[in-house]
Parts: C-alpha cells; structure tokens; sequence
C-alpha cells in the first residue's frame, strides 16, 4: 500500500494499461458503453496520482529533511542545519559545526538511500543509511582531496517539528 503512495508508476502503469485494454475492447466490439468505463478509469487514475502527489509518508518526508540538509551545507546555512538536529544530538550539532566550520561545499549528493521507519516507538524512530558523495574546498589545508563519499547511518526521530536527526554514524569509507 505505501508503493502507491510513494511512487505514481505503479498507478500509471495500471492506468494506461485499462485504458489500452479498454480500447482494444472498444475497437473490436464497436460497443459504445465502453466509453463510460474509460472515463472512469481515466478520472480514476487521474484522482489516484494527485492523491499520491499530496499524501507524504514517512520515507518521502525523511528524504525531504536529509535533502534540506545537504542544500544547508552547501549554503553554509547553520540555521537550518541546527533545525535539523534533535536538541538532545549534542555530538551530531557540534560535528556538524566542525564541518561546517572547516568546510565549503560545492555539492552534496545522497545516493543509494534505504530508510527503515519504526513507529513502535514512542516517539517514532527511523534510520537512512546512504552514501553521501561531495565536492568541497578545506578551509585548513590539511587534507588534501577536493571529493569524498562516505557512508552514513542517519538516525532520526518524529517530533512537533518534523524527523529531526538524533545521531549519525560515518558507517564507511568509500574509496
């Protein structure tokens, strides 16, 4: 059920396949009370899609927050970052302070992003695990690299503001 609201294929896919389908029935048979079937599932399809548009899940809504992060970094915005991190995160803040800090990025891309949500818990928890890659300048001189990827292990938790990241950990390194 969360496939469909997460992704429009699936109901794309099945629409376009009944309307096809429809068709075919419609060609062969020349029977015009086909018509009203093909309006109702193209209507249908239609009504499906915008629900999915409007409808975030977990997944999506925690993907917005690390991509909203990522653009933080690259804009040096501590701001928005600093709303991102759970008040209890101590470590995850003044890390990425010291990033932040010693840091410019030019770009941030999240790939290979798997998200497991638990809402057992109370409050809600969740972990992204995903590699991050990134071009950056280092404000030091002492590492001498301009691109890194690293993997990460984001842990976050469902508050009044949103998933906000509660620990992070530099999973490995890719080289």
């Amino acid at each position: 059920m969360v496939l469909l609201v997460e992704d429009p294929l699936p109901i794309l896919f099945v629409g376009v396949l009944a309307e096809a389908l429809l068709g075919l029935a419609l060609l062969h048979t020349g029977r015009m009370y086909i018509v009203p079937g093909m309006i109702a599932v193209a209507i249908l399809t239609g009504g499906a899609i915008i629900a999915e548009a409007l409808i975030v899940t977990d997944r999506e809504a925690i993907e917005a927050q690390l991509e909203r992060g990522a653009a933080a970094f690259v804009q040096r915005d501590w701001a928005t970052i600093d709303a991102l991190i759970a008040p209890d995160a101590q470590t995850t803040r003044s890390r990425a302070s010291f990033v932040l800090e010693h840091l410019k990025f030019h770009w941030i891309k999240i790939r290979q992003l798997e998200i497991t949500v638990n809402r057992l818990t109370s409050p809600p928890t969740a972990e992204a695990k995903f590699r991050v890659a990134f071009r950056f300048e280092e404000t030091t001189g002492q590492y001498p690299y301009r691109y890194d990827e690293v993997g990460l292990l984001v842990e976050l938790m469902l508050t009044n503001q949103g998933w906000l990241v509660t620990d992070h950990i530099e999973a490995y390194e890719i080289r």
